[in-house]
């Protein structure tokens, strides 16, 4: 199916199906931002919670649970992430938009205050180690596609069905 131009009041140009083409294009590039913290889930259990942590002898057994379980919540939340981004945040559905959001509050977000809690203060940047650091990198890229994505989303020429293509022939 050829996809067909035509221009806008506004200068813009839209496909015949009525989405618009930039829009479309920031929530490619918002949804490649948004697979980065789900990508990190996805691998830092593996990687750096389960070697050192759940399966260090001197732990307690409760908290070695604690730690497998935690292991196994970031990385269903960040299977999510991955599936999200790619097909629902990229086909610019809104409910993927809240469900992004909310993977990113609760399966990194609230790191910080339960760090805090038990760290102290904030310490600066250059004391943390590169996981952490890269860990907080990619969550920056998952709000960066957030904010990126709502203007397309929510924004004034946005489409309350969250620009899926309209039924029936292309308009002319």
């Amino acid at each position: 199916m050829a996809i067909g131009w035509e221009p806008r009041e506004d200068g813009g140009a839209r496909t015949r199906d009525g989405s618009d083409r930039v829009g479309r294009r920031l929530l490619l590039f918002a949804s490649w931002l948004s697979f980065a913290p789900g990508i990190y889930s996805v691998i830092a259990p593996f990687a750096l919670l389960l070697p050192s942590h759940a399966f260090d002898p001197d732990w307690p057994p409760h908290a070695r649970f604690h730690v497998t379980w935690g292991a196994g919540k970031l990385l269903a939340i960040g299977i999510n992430q991955l599936i999200l981004s790619h097909f629902g945040l990229r086909r610019g559905l809104r409910w993927s938009w809240f469900a992004l959001a909310s993977n990113l509050t609760f399966g990194g977000l609230v790191v910080i205050p339960a760090s805090r809690f038990h760290h102290g203060p904030l310490a600066p940047a250059h004391s943390h180690d590169r996981s952490t650091k890269l860990g907080a990198l990619t969550l920056l890229l998952g709000l960066l596609g957030l904010a990126i994505s709502a203007g397309p989303l929510f924004g004034r020429h946005s489409r309350p069905d969250g620009g899926s293509p309209r039924p029936g022939p292309p308009r002319r």
